[in-house]
């Protein structure tokens, strides 16, 4: 996902919310891993309550409160924290 948002949307449409930070993990990836790209983009992180997982082919398997991922351990799996 671009971390650009789209100039050409109109000043009150949905687009002008789009939020420009990419949300989704792969079911493999770490606590920490997620920690470290949030920490990267802390700029354009937003406030959110849920991150997305996804398998290897891109399909949706879940979600983790925000909340989950502060108070899990770092090398924890994504996999084994989906609500």
């Amino acid at each position: 996902m671009d971390n650009q948002i789209d100039k050409s949307y109109s000043p009150h449409s949905i687009g002008k919310h789009i939020v420009p930070f990419e949300l989704v993990f792969k079911k493999k990836d770490t606590v920490g891993h997620v920690l470290s790209k949030i920490r990267s983009e802390e700029k354009s992180w937003p406030n959110v309550e849920h991150i997305f997982v996804v398998d290897s082919e891109g399909k949706f398997i879940g979600a983790v409160e925000f909340e989950t991922i502060l108070i899990s351990k770092g090398g924890e799996i994504l996999e084994n924290v989906i609500i």
